[in-house]
């Protein structure tokens, strides 16, 4: 990531004053002084509209919305990634059907009831939410 201040000459700040310096230091002759160089420099780096500021904001602007789909991306990688593993380990964990003792079947049972809760939770909370937040979960 590019900073936007810095000694860098890789820097946002750098790369849209390029072109101001330039031009400031190529004023020679009658129109050369230091005065008339500061001038033209003042009044390029004041610019309204497509200034230097604008254009600043812009590269940071583009730069901070790749970073957030960057992250995006990958937190609906994680949370698909996630909600996969989740499912399948309470499938596993819930697939047996043996049945040793009594308390054993009763809570078996319980755990099928609120596992089929958890995926319906899962199904119409869950994902639905996480769409929203986060557009398609692939």
């Amino acid at each position: 990531m590019v900073a936007a201040t810095s000694d860098s000459h890789e820097s946002h700040i750098v790369e849209v004053m390029h072109g101001i310096y330039l031009s400031a230091r190529q004023i020679k002759g009658p129109q050369g002084s230091p005065k008339d160089r500061l001038s033209h420099f003042e009044r390029d780096v004041t610019k309204r509209g497509r200034g230097v500021w604008m254009q600043l904001h812009d590269m940071l602007r583009t730069q901070l919305i790749e970073a957030v789909d960057e992250g995006t991306q990958e937190l609906k990688v994680s949370m698909q990634a996630l909600l996969e593993t989740l499912s399948q380990k309470l499938d596993t964990q819930c697939s047996g059907k043996e049945v040793e003792g009594k308390d054993e079947a009763e809570l078996r049972e319980k755990l099928q009831k609120a596992l089929v809760l958890a995926k319906e939770k899962l199904a119409c909370e869950v994902r639905p939410a996480a769409v929203k937040c986060f557009g398609s979960l692939m």
